[in-house]
Formats: C-alpha cells, structure tokens, sequence
C-alpha cells in the first residue's frame, strides 16, 4: 500500500482508498443494500441514503474507487478505533479493495482498531484471519450472534 495525495492505492495502483465525499452517498448506500441483501439474506432491510447518513453518523467513512466506481467503503468511529462497517462489492472480492480499506482505517485510528463481526457470516472472519485479528469476546444483539476482532499490533 503507498500513500498519494491524501489517499491509499493498492500495490497495483488499481484502486484507491479517500474520504467520502458527500454526493457519494447515494453510491455508497446502493452498495450497502446491495451486499447486505447478498450476505443476511434472513434479516432484510430497507437502506436508502437517510439510513446509510443514519448508520454511518460520526463516523470517518472511507471509500474504494477503481475507474471511478466505489467498489466498497469502510466506517469508522476514528475516536474509539471501531471499524463499524466493511462492505465490498462481491464483484471485486479477492482483489485488495477489503485490505485496502481495512488498512486505511487502521492508518486513521487512534489506536489499534476492533470490530463486531457476524459469526455466522463465514467469508468475512476468514478475511479479518487472513489479516492478522484475532478473536475476542463474544455476544449477540439484534443482528445475532457477534465475536469482537483485534488488528494486528502495527509494526515500527
């Protein structure tokens, strides 16, 4: 990953990591729908821009473009170190823009950040695995059940 301009790309130099900016968010919350539909298929819900404002209020909101396309988006409570949200288009799994987003906001987080991530949702601990978290405590609430997840300590 290599900083440019106040942005992170990918060692390919295919996709990059920015801040939203606020007409963006029509984009990114027909993105939300669209992988939350694809992932909890048991728990539907209506996410428009109102909820998308809504879920992400106060949270550093970063996105993935490639060829000008947002192809995910991350957010994060900067002051508490939570990634609070991580959605990839499934067309571009596999190829970076997760990683990406997740070191972005490792890189904009006070300290080393967690997350809540859905037990029942397979794919993505085996991504925050693949990335170095490790699992913490475990609860429930109205999405289900949940396991707290620990980056990595960062490397000096």
């Amino acid at each position: 990953m290599s900083a440019m301009r106040g942005s992170i790309t990918d060692s390919r130099g295919l996709a990059r990591v920015r801040a939203m900016r606020k007409r963006e968010k029509a984009q990114c919350a027909a993105l939300f729908a669209r992988v939350w539909r694809e992932t909890f298929p048991d728990q539907p819900r209506v996410i428009d821009v109102d909820a998308f404002t809504r879920d992400t209020h106060g949270e550093l909101v970063l996105v993935c473009e490639r060829d000008g396309r947002i192809i995910g988006f991350a957010g994060l409570y900067a002051q508490d170190s939570f990634l609070h949200h991580l959605y990839v288009d499934p067309m571009f799994h596999g190829q970076g823009a997760g990683r990406a987003l997740v070191y972005a906001a490792m890189a904009h987080a006070r300290e080393k950040i967690s997350l809540k991530c859905q037990l029942g949702n397979a794919r993505a601990l085996a991504f925050y695995a693949r990335l170095g978290f490790t699992r913490g405590a475990e609860g429930e609430d109205g999405a289900g059940r949940w396991v707290r997840m620990h980056a990595p300590p960062t490397s000096s």
